[in-house]
């Protein structure tokens, strides 16, 4: 591989850090994740400050300092101990620079706002009331952007799609879309919502809770009895959810564990998604199944339980629903030739050298041969996942593949989606909790009364740049608190002993992820022995005799040794045999 070093910093990314105060002697100074500069990071401290060793704090750079001199800066805020994990979703928060409180000027935009909005304008709109819609989401959602409705027809299924319409109420470069767009999208860290809409708009009046009427955008499509779209339009609408559904209990009613009015509705939707995932998959579309961690928090803020999150049928349902109408609304109204202004989710072939890298690591484990030339179409990288469904390296491959893809973003040209094998993709059904969303859905409104498009090509590729990176913030954001959140778990289970994966081979040692909680720690090199070395070519630490080999992918026991919440590292031994 190619090495370089740096000659110059054009500009810093940043102009504070958060972390944990550290002191030697009389000197203060900052510890941050994961690594401090070697140089180190000296805090400046006045007589009247409240701060001390121990505490999270937002610090301000005063002195960038040399290559070889402290960075200097002044603490502007106090989180609070780093002991106590109450404390880690401000920590979070403000180490991405997440946005608080809303500012003043969107109050008198949202005093406007009322139950009687609603109702004047819904008589302007296609009464859909009579619909028998369900939202079904996570336990304690309020932001109920999306619903689906299921009809009876003389010859197959009227389905609809309706989504909340919240352009109806944040008009373009209000005070209210203006902070919309600045924040982007909604960020989830564990229960707590950081919105991009104030809660009266994201958990109220465009909420699609039960019982109450709401503006909608609704997409009804018509199917005949084999499942096959015949038809389908897009209209705004006045729409009310006759129920909402945890997928927890939409799954216990799918099973037959659950009486419900809506058992016949998810019978015909779960027949429905089945056909859209078979056609979806015959065109290469690839369905990643990689597991997410599920913390159940005690009230101290550490977490008593991490479980796996489980993919149910009720999940595939709504996914198969949303992807559908993401599709034909980009297709319609992007237009085939990409003719008219428009805001697409675009997923890039991957990198061919990054493809080579993952070919290479199938090889060593034995899944295909080493022909990275075979991985080239999204069929291609799908038929690898399915021959490992039953591997114990399944978990491991999928994230392996998933890392190997480019990522997806917004842009103004329709150039597919290559995880997906869509041609045209867009996202037009969370507007609550996404700005690209939002700015779908006023250009679609456009389409349909043909009026002037709001944006021209530049202004939508600015969109797209912004909301890009804001996405990439938040993800970011919401893995940094779930690592928080294991290791304070870890934290609490030194020298207890798990089951886990090698998920990665380095100079250092071996990282291990715990097969349930899936927690990462790493075992040090050291620890290893000094007859192991480094094998990077086979993905593997081995013995000189090559006898005893610890290769990616392999399933090991682990103790816990340690846990250093302030560099947010764990340290694990090997269980031998």
């Amino acid at each position: 591989r190619r090495r370089g070093r740096i000659t110059q910093v054009v500009n810093r990314a940043r102009t504070q850090f958060v972390g944990t105060v550290v002191r030697e002697q009389r000197v203060f100074g900052l510890q941050i994740a994961p690594y401090t500069p070697a140089r180190g990071i000296r805090l400046k401290r006045k007589k009247s400050d409240r701060w001390g060793e121990g505490d999270v704090v937002v610090a301000r750079v005063l002195d960038w300092g040399t290559a070889f001199s402290p960075v200097f800066c002044e603490v502007i805020d106090r989180i609070g101990s780093g002991d106590d994990p109450r404390n880690d979703v401000q920590f979070v928060a403000q180490t991405h620079q997440l946005p608080g409180e809303f500012p003043p000027d969107v109050a008198p935009e949202l005093a406007r706002l009322t139950d009687q909005f609603i109702q004047q304008e819904g008589n302007r709109r296609t009464d859909l009331r009579d619909r028998r819609l369900l939202t079904i989401d996570p336990v304690g959602a309020q932001d109920h952007d999306d619903g689906i409705s299921i009809r009876k027809l003389s010859n197959g299924w009227e389905v609809g799609v309706h989504i909340a319409d919240v352009s109806a109420f944040v008009p373009l470069h209000s005070a209210l879309d203006k902070e919309a767009f600045h924040r982007g999208t909604s960020v989830y860290l564990g229960d707590t919502v950081i919105p991009m809409l104030p809660e009266k708009l994201s958990a109220h009046l465009c909420s699609l809770a039960e019982g109450q009427d709401r503006l909608a955008l609704s997409v009804l499509m018509e199917f005949d009895r084999k499942y096959r779209l015949q038809d389908w339009k897009v209209l705004p609408s006045l729409v009310r959810s006759h129920g909402f559904l945890s997928y927890q209990e939409a799954q216990k009613i799918l099973d037959g564990e659950q009486k419900s009015p809506f058992r016949n509705d998810l019978d015909v939707l779960w027949k429905l998604a089945r056909t859209l995932f078979r056609e979806r998959s015959e065109w290469g579309s690839i369905d990643f199944d990689i597991p997410e961690p599920r913390i159940e928090l005690a009230e101290s803020g550490i977490p008593h339980t991490i479980s796996h999150r489980e993919r149910l049928n009720s999940h595939r349902i709504v996914e198969e629903c949303m992807l559908l109408a993401n599709r034909l609304i980009a297709e319609r109204f992007g237009g085939k030739d990409g003719e008219f202004p428009f805001l697409y989710r675009i997923h890039e072939k991957p990198d061919e050298e990054r493809m080579a890298d993952f070919s290479r690591l199938l090889a060593r484990l034995g899944v295909v041969p080493d022909r990275p030339e075979l991985l080239t179409t999204p069929a291609s990288v799908r038929d690898v996942l399915l021959k490992v469904e039953d591997s114990p390296h399944r978990n491991l491959i999928e994230s392996l593949a998933l890392r190997s893809m480019a990522k997806a973003r917004y842009g103004t040209v329709a150039a597919g989606h290559f995880g997906l094998a869509f041609t045209h993709y867009t996202h037009f059904t969370s507007p609550i909790r996404r700005y690209p969303d939002l700015v779908v859905h006023r250009l679609v409104k456009a389409g349909i009364r043909e009026e002037t498009y709001p944006y021209d090509v530049s202004q939508l590729a600015s969109v797209a740049d912004w909301c890009s990176s804001r996405e990439e913030i938040a993800l970011k954001a919401e893995r940094d608190y779930i690592k928080r959140k294991q290791l304070r778990w870890l934290n609490e289970q030194v020298d207890e002993v798990f089951p886990g994966v090698i998920s990665g081979v380095i100079a250092a040692g071996i990282f291990v992820q715990l097969d349930e909680s899936l927690a990462e720690g790493l075992v040090p090199a050291a620890t290893l022995g000094p007859e192991f070395v480094l094998d990077e070519e086979r993905y593997c630490w081995s013995n000189r005799k090559g006898k005893v080999t610890y290769t990616l992918g392999d399933p090991v026991q682990v103790r816990v040794v340690s846990v250093d919440l302030r560099r947010q590292r764990a340290n694990f031994h090997l269980i031998a045999g």
